[in-house]
């Protein structure tokens, strides 16, 4: 998709949005929870990488401190309505970081 994305538009300034540490999410039973996990930092680094390789890309890896229970939605799954806030907030000031 990076690929792509250089040849339409000439490299332009990407966000690459970290994948959360899926181990930390409540509601997943155990052993799908370490599975998840370690399958979710696998993926994380590879977007990490990404960005450091000469790319216009800057990678937001997200914040554990998202990660507890109360900013969960009930689901326990998906991020509650404060869980969305605060990682739409962490997310946009990395874009001001990039426009700047």
């Amino acid at each position: 998709m990076m690929d792509e994305l250089d040849l339409r538009w000439g490299q332009p300034r990407t966000v690459l949005v970290g994948v959360p540490p899926m181990d930390r999410f409540p509601v997943l039973p155990q052993p799908l929870r370490w599975i998840l996990g370690v399958r979710s930092r696998i993926l994380d680094r590879e977007l990490s990488s990404l960005a450091a390789s000469g790319r216009t890309a800057r990678w937001v890896p997200v914040d554990v401190d998202l990660l507890v229970p109360e900013l969960f939605a009930a689901d326990g799954f998906h991020p509650g309505d404060e869980g969305h806030r605060a990682w739409a907030e962490q997310i946009g000031r990395e874009l001001m970081l990039i426009q700047s």
